[in-house]
Parts: C-alpha cells; structure tokens; sequence
C-alpha cells in the first residue's frame, strides 16, 4: 500500500531538488526548476521561462506544452493556451486532459462548436474523465 505525502513534505522534496539539480542531467534539471517555480514558488514568470527552454531543447516532449497552456489559461490568455494545448494534443492524443485542456480553452475563447468537435474526439477515442464529464455536463 503506497504511503501519501503530504503538500508541505512534497514542497521540501521540490526545494531539496532545485537545490541538488546541477547534479542531474540538462532535461532532469529543467523539469525540477520548472516544477519548483510553478508549484512551489507559483513564480509564473521563471515557470514559462524554464518551460520555454525544455521546449525549445526538447520540441517532442508534451510536457512543456501542456504546462505551458496551464500557465497561459491560468493568466486568461486564452489565445496562447489554446496554442500550447494543440500542440501538447498533438504530441499526445491519447492523454485524456489535453481533450479537457482544449475543450476548456476553446469554450473560453466562446469558441463552443471546435470544444464540441473536441469532445467529441475524446468519445470517439473512448476517453473518459471527470474533466471530461464536467464540460460535457457544462
């Protein structure tokens, strides 16, 4: 049976990385500053900044995108997330929350008939979620 760490124990792990993260390799170090600066710090800032370099370093992985559309839609600019969100589809079309991600953007943007053709993807792909649910539902 897994033990569960608490949100202050998973904050001091996220510090002691970001304080050890020269020791590890450049994609393992990017996504312990990134991580330490959106979830720990909440610096939004140095998150997209960070993100942009893994991105820009690594362009295959979805991480990056779909973090980088969080931090977008979590500023309201809803232009950028539904950018972001796409591309992080693209690179993962079988990951549930990239449907919800987009969905939600383009119902944000009142963009209603694109998150219903998105939806409708996740159907078709049998994609389940409470996220999901909660914008079918909406």
């Amino acid at each position: 049976m897994p033990t569960s760490v608490s949100p202050g124990r998973a904050a001091v792990n996220a510090r002691k990385a970001y304080e050890l993260r020269e020791k590890v390799s450049e994609r393992e170090r990017l996504s312990i500053e990134a991580f330490y600066y959106l979830f720990v710090t909440g610096d939004l800032e140095k998150a997209t900044q960070v993100y942009a370099l893994w991105q820009q370093t690594y362009p295959r992985e979805v991480l990056p995108y779909a973090n980088l559309g969080f931090i977008s839609a979590s500023l309201g600019n809803w232009k950028k997330a539904l950018e972001e969100t796409r591309e992080a589809m693209r690179l993962e079309p079988s990951d549930e929350i990239n449907y919800v991600n987009l969905v939600g953007a383009y119902v944000s943007l009142n963009r209603l008939d694109e998150a219903a053709a998105v939806y409708k993807q996740a159907e078709d792909r049998k994609l389940e979620g409470e996220g999901l649910l909660q914008y079918r539902y909406q």
